[in-house]
């Protein structure tokens, strides 16, 4: 057996598409595999912490319309340590002009809430997030027709925008 099903005993499955069909084709095969009320996408280079699905499932299970896009610490790439990121600035999601993803310093008062006080945020990371099963098919899922990686975050969140 593979590591993953040592570890989890049956309570994740996985599923391989026959070829490669591209980001966006994976993700929305997976979300119809999927029987859970909970969808969680992560990119393939994501590592998870202890304890890191708890508050983002408590906060969708409280409000179906809420998108989790958890903060994103830091592994130095040099060292590989894993700093006290408690420390680090919290940001949340934006674009500009020309459509690209930027990060956005937290202003005072959003500051004052708390690193883990839920944050507005114009866009999101694509490649980390949790929502409900039925809110993502509500909204349209991802345009099938997306054929390479760096839109589907301001699509998905123009979705949620207007369905939101």
């Amino acid at each position: 057996k593979q590591w993953y099903q040592r570890r989890v005993r049956g309570k994740v499955k996985v599923l391989r598409l026959d070829e490669r069909s591209g980001l966006i084709k994976a993700r929305m095969a997976g979300a119809a595999y999927s029987v859970g009320d909970l969808l969680v996408f992560f990119d393939a280079h994501v590592e998870c912490s202890h304890g890191w699905l708890e508050p983002m499932a408590e906060r969708v299970y409280l409000n179906p319309s809420t998108v989790v896009c958890p903060c994103i610490d830091i592994i130095k790439h040099d060292t590989m340590e894993y700093p006290n990121n408690a420390q680090q600035e919290i940001q949340k999601g934006g674009f500009h002009w020309g459509l690209i993803y930027k990060w956005i310093p937290l202003n005072a008062t959003q500051r004052a809430l708390g690193i883990t006080a839920p944050q507005a945020s114009a866009t999101m990371a694509g490649g980390l997030f949790a929502m409900s099963r039925d809110y993502f098919y509500q909204l349209g899922t991802y345009d099938d027709e997306m054929k390479i990686w760096g839109g589907e975050n301001l699509e998905i969140s123009v979705r949620i925008w207007m369905g939101g």
